[in-house]
């Protein structure tokens, strides 16, 4: 029994030594005899009792129709489970049973193709087939790893555009791969419009550089609207490099981006040489005094732009000293914001005086800055002799009494002004009045609008501006009326606070039972049905229509369907149908909320009357 035992584990420990000799002879032969160059197979065999593991490594390819080829590693856990003859006393003790079977299984089902090899071997003792029917085996798919990924070529466009596009799109995503980011969506598709708008989406320098590489060129994009993105002074140098490799660029805004002094620096370099942009917008970019110098030389140098908005920086006093000089030098820019800064003293001095030399502003907006006495008298000077300033904006700029006075006696001697804002400013009921009869006895004053938000005014304005427009065009924003020793009359006087024009053009016309063919005929002279936007402006003003000069420029360009400067009597009758629509369903609307209303009150009134006759009852236990 003894002998017996020893010879047993005798044997089993020479099982244990001759598997891992085949394991690394079976290992062997199967890599030099494998047929596929793309297939390689490596194995380890573990023994735990009566099971005899065998972990194949197995390379191979799964081909999904359609999609692509992958090239995958499959590992596989093979279990052999020994099992015992019918009649165990048959078998010699001692003896360990050896057995080979090589099974080579091939699936291919459309969408994967797998090659498995399992090998086994004995001590040269053949197995009954009976045995093999027995024999168990177990396949466990413990994952893969992802060699190599290749999808399948995409069929070429053959529509120009889609081409176009096609190319576009690469270019943009190869930058994305180059720069370690991940594509833009928007971005894709918006690469063959005319303007590309991306704002508030924070993706910083590197996703804006990508774009900048991408328009190189394209053909398309005339605008770039990148607000709010955090691009920094990295994303303003990108943009910097891409001006002189575009030409098509027109209009760029990248306000609230903070590009701080460095970016632009960058855009200045670029700038005072650039032919193409027209529109630049640099608000919100943390720029501060000295970084005034690098705008200056924009507005100094640059003849082709037209609009510069510089709007909520942190310019002083050392940058208006920048600026001044810089506005009196450029006759071709015609919209300069500056407003949201910090221009007072010397500064704000400095910019009212370049106002006098400058031919060309049409709108300079310094609202929410310190201009107060010493910026007014100036700018009064300079508005005596500037002759194409349209629309100047004072609003809260610490302009009293007497800086009201400076003003005037520019005023009365402008020839171009059309509009003025001095609104929430410390001016009185007073001093607003001598505003009004100063513009009254201007000879050659052009003044059609003036903004007096948040100014209290008093009947004496009210009346005098009555008169005023039965002479000339005249449109007023005023604070709240009062009467001399009593409270508030109303609110605004002369102008309907609304935000819809053609609603209070429509209401004006009912309150005076005005009908929109009488009101087409009168300026319709050559009976054609259509009618020029300017003299449809006019009439409008001629009837006195409350509404300010940019309402009735909104009011026109929304009657101005095809833009081709004419209104068409199809076109008023149109707006008047579907105005009487809108009002009549919000009648419909309020007769329902009212009936509503109506039921809603009618049950709660019967649920207390019911309510106070259980409680009229007398108890019965109380009784």
């Amino acid at each position: 029994m003894a002998d017996d035992q020893g010879q047993q584990k005798r044997g089993k420990s020479g099982l244990h030594r001759q598997t891992s000799s085949m394991s690394r002879t079976s290992c062997h032969s199967r890599s030099s005899s494998c047929v596929s160059s793309s297939s390689k197979e490596g194995s380890a065999k573990k023994t735990n009792g009566n099971i005899s593991r065998e972990l194949t490594r197995t390379d191979t390819q799964i081909n999904i129709k359609g999609k692509g080829t992958k090239t995958a590693t499959l590992y596989l856990s093979q279990s052999h489970s020994k099992v015992k003859l019918p009649n165990s006393a048959e078998r010699p003790r001692g003896i360990i049973r050896q057995k080979t079977s090589s099974d080579t299984s091939q699936q291919t089902t459309g969408t994967r193709s797998r090659q498995t090899t399992f090998v086994s071997q004995d001590n040269g003792f053949s197995e009954p087939p009976k045995i093999k029917k027995d024999l168990k085996r177990e396949f466990t798919f413990t994952g893969y790893d992802i060699m190599e990924d290749c999808d399948p070529p995409a069929p070429l466009p053959t529509d120009p555009d889609e081409i176009e596009r096609h190319g576009y799109v690469n270019v943009y995503i190869n930058a994305c791969k180059s720069l370690g980011i991940t594509p833009v969506t928007l971005i894709v598709n918006s690469l063959m419009a005319p303007k590309l708008v991306m704002r508030s989406r924070s993706v910083g320098s590197k996703a804006a550089r990508a774009i900048f590489i991408a328009l190189v060129g394209n053909q398309r994009i005339c605008g770039l609207d990148l607000e709010d993105n955090w691009l920094g002074a990295e994303g303003a140098s990108a943009i910097a490099e891409l001006l002189p490799q575009n030409n098509l660029i027109t209009e760029i805004n990248i306000s609230e981006n903070r590009i701080g002094g460095d970016g632009i620096r960058a855009l200045a370099a670029v700038m005072q040489d650039n032919q193409t942009v027209r529109k630049l917008n640099i608000s919100g970019s943390e720029l501060y005094d000295h970084d005034a110098k690098y705008l200056a030389e924009i507005i100094e140098n640059n003849v082709w732009l037209r609009e510069l908005r510089a709007s909520h920086n942190k310019f002083g006093e050392v940058g208006g000293l920048y600026l001044g000089p810089a506005i009196a030098n450029n006759d071709t820019l015609e919209i300069l914001d500056l407003s949201w800064n910090h221009l007072r003293r010397q500064g704000a001095q400095a910019v009212a005086a370049g106002l006098e030399d400058n031919g060309g502003l049409l709108i300079l907006d310094l609202s929410w800055n310190g201009l107060s006495r010493a910026g007014c008298r100036t700018l009064g000077l300079s508005l005596a002799e500037n002759y194409t300033l349209e629309q100047l904006d004072l609003t809260c700029n610490r302009v009293d009494a007497i800086a009201v006075g400076s003003l005037l006696e520019g005023l009365r001697w402008n020839e171009s002004l059309v509009t003025l804002k001095l609104g929430q400013n410390p001016i009185t009921p007073d001093v607003a009045l001598l505003i009004l009869k100063t513009i009254e006895k201007a000879p050659n004053s052009v003044l059609r609008e003036l903004d007096l938000t948040d100014v209290v005014v008093d009947e004496e304005f009210v009346t005098s501006l009555k008169k005023m427009q039965q002479k000339r065009v005249l449109r007023a924003r005023t604070g709240p009326i009062i009467n001399k020793g009593e409270g508030i009359l109303a609110q605004d006087a002369g102008t309907f606070l609304t935000n819809n024009p053609m609603k209070a053009m429509f209401d004006f016309m009912n309150e005076r039972g005005y009908r929109v063919i009488d009101l087409f005929k009168r300026y319709d002279n050559d009976n054609t049905h259509t009618v020029s936007t300017q003299d449809f402006t006019k009439g409008l003003l001629n009837v006195h229509l409350p509404l300010t000069v940019g309402q009735l420029e909104e009011l026109v360009n929304e009657l101005d369907s095809d833009k081709d400067g004419k209104i068409e009597l199809r076109d008023l009758t149109e707006a008047e149908t579907n105005h009487r629509r809108k009002m009549f369903r919000r009648k419909q609307k309020m007769a329902l909320k009212e009936t509503s209303n109506k039921q809603r009150t009618k049950t709660q009134k019967a649920k207390n009357r019911k309510k106070r006759t259980l409680e009229a009852i007398p108890d019965v236990d109380s009784v």
